[in-house]
């Protein structure tokens, strides 16, 4: 049912997507104890700042409430990208409602995290890149998106390493073509040039050790959550596992530039998937990680024959993560 709504590209779509944010987010609202901000180990210069500002007791509710802004703001954004630039084939506010449904289960990440501030101008990146596959002079497409990925690593540093994708994308769409590639290198030391030079003007000193180059092998970091997002991370890999099997039968029908975008969002999640794994970030990367998961989703459930099958997957996804919500304990009872 809920599918095939979302497969009409109609407006009141936008507000269930909307709805559903706040409607997930209500326990964040209601709780007192959860507070409006957080400090994160990879905070950013910018991010330090704005901790600094807005960590205070009488804005706890502003705080949630700005935190809940820009996480509607980015399904929005996810959603229009798709619509625009015609990333899979089809328009639909479906990759948002998705995203809002995979992000929402982690309660210490649902308040300002320096990730939310960062992934914005990933996004912006982004557009800059799909910008540039429709013009033959890339130039100032490919400095824009570096210069986002510079400003959204300080509010996040380890974005730092988005720009691999950048670079990789570069790869792909005009290989031998090197002036870029210097433009992209170029755009990320003068975001941090321009930082260092207003940090040294105001403070008179350097400030080096915001370089936080952190590295952490840690294979265990799934067995630390709860047992009831480890179920909802469980079907969403198995989700993920059937429809990269289904997604093969006709990958090579596909319009090529939809097998691009996919190319590309399976770059975006094996590399935030490395920086889970090898860096100090945690599962606020699930910010990030769930872009490529909900657009990839979408793409699989709208092209299943066999209509009740999506709306069943879906379905369980949902309720999934509403027992999440209501009944946070109910999975422990059952398996216990």
């Amino acid at each position: 049912m809920i599918v095939r709504i979302f497969k009409s590209f109609q407006p009141i779509n936008f507000f269930i997507v909307i709805f559903a944010a706040i409607f997930l987010w209500l326990n964040v609202f209601i709780d007192n104890n959860i507070p409006g901000i957080s400090h994160d180990v990879n905070s950013g210069p910018i991010y330090e700042f704005i901790y600094l500002l807005l960590n205070k007791p009488n804005l706890l509710l502003i705080n949630k409430l700005i935190a809940l802004a820009i996480i509607v703001f980015q399904a929005s954004l996810i959603s229009g990208i798709n619509n625009q630039y015609n990333m899979l084939g089809f328009r639909s506010y479906f990759p948002g409602l998705l995203y809002i449904l995979i992000v929402s289960n982690f309660n210490e990440f649902k308040i300002l995290n320096p990730i939310h501030f960062a992934n914005i101008f990933f996004l912006l990146a982004w557009v800059e890149l799909l910008k540039s596959e429709q013009n033959s002079n890339t130039t100032s497409n490919y400095f824009n998106a570096a210069f986002y990925i510079g400003i959204s690593s300080l509010f996040y540093f380890n974005y730092i390493y988005i720009s691999i994708i950048i670079i990789l994308h570069l790869l792909q769409n005009r290989p031998g073509v090197y002036r870029e590639l210097f433009v992209i290198i170029a755009a990320l030391l003068l975001v941090w040039y321009i930082y260092f030079s207003i940090f040294f003007l105001f403070a008179g000193n350097f400030q080096a050790s915001v370089l936080q180059f952190n590295f952490n092998f840690n294979f265990n970091i799934f067995l630390n959550i709860a047992t009831n997002i480890k179920i909802i991370f469980s079907y969403l890999i198995l989700i993920i596992i059937t429809a990269s099997f289904h997604i093969t039968t006709y990958y090579i029908g596909l319009k090529s530039n939809t097998r691009k975008n996919l190319q590309f969002l399976f770059l975006i999640f094996i590399l935030n998937i490395l920086l889970l794994f090898f860096t100090k970030s945690t599962f606020e990367l699930i910010y990030i990680i769930a872009i490529p998961i909900s657009l990839f989703l979408s793409l699989f459930l709208f092209n299943i024959n066999k209509k009740w099958i999506s709306e069943s997957i879906f379905s369980i996804l949902l309720i999934l993560v509403i027992i999440n919500h209501a009944f946070p304990k109910l999975f422990l009872t059952i398996l216990n």
